[in-house]
């Protein structure tokens, strides 16, 4: 054991539950890199290794959190060795799940494709199969979520008044919009208007 390894568990306590080895271990990384939902993956381990859920200071439900921390870091955390084993654990059944037609996102694409160029559908069916379509996509090229706020101008101003408008006459003019138009306006502009 290293000396980091050493600081690292005494900075963290003992540990309230044994650690993940053997069977156990296995189990949880194959059900983590199907992409199970972490409660269900927890209960779907505690029900093939009922002694983890036995502990004599802790309630079934601490034992339920501590074991879907466990497996949000074994899932997440690049350091670990679990990481690893589960990412190439996805690999392997993406590739397996590709050598089978009707599991293989890219067939049911081309199979949606076919559909949608059958002339004889109807323009209902039709969007039924381009949702579809649009669907798988999404699920095998999820886009980047952004806010569509994202591109708008800051209507709060940084600054709160300019200097010509405190000479003049020592305080600001009032402003029914509390600063979000009159501030962004650039004075003694001359308009077609003027002349």
């Amino acid at each position: 054991m290293s000396n980091e390894t050493k600081t690292e568990s005494n900075r963290r306590g003992k540990l309230e539950m044994p650690r993940l080895e053997g069977e156990a271990l296995e189990f949880a990384e194959k059900i983590l890199s199907i992409g199970m939902p972490y409660r269900y993956a927890v209960q779907a381990f505690l029900d093939s290794f009922p002694s983890y859920a036995e502990h004599e200071t802790l309630t079934e439900s601490e034992i339920f959190e501590i074991l879907k921390s466990r497996f949000q870091r074994m899932r997440r955390d690049t350091r670990r060795a679990s990481y690893h084993k589960i990412k190439e654990n996805e690999a392997s059944l993406k590739d397996l799940l590709d050598c089978t037609p009707v599991a293989s996102p890219l067939m049911r694409l081309i199979e949606l494709e076919m559909m949608r160029q059958d002339r004889t559908l109807t323009c209902e069916q039709r969007l039924k199969v381009l949702g579809a379509a649009a669907r798988e996509v999404e699920r095998l090229m999820p886009r980047e979520r952004t806010s569509p706020f994202s591109g708008l101008p800051d209507l709060i101003p940084t600054k709160s008044t300019t200097p010509s408008e405190t000479e003049t006459n020592g305080k600001p003019p009032p402003d029914p919009f509390g600063g979000a138009m009159m501030q962004n306006v650039i004075p003694r502009q001359k308009t077609p208007e003027d002349d």
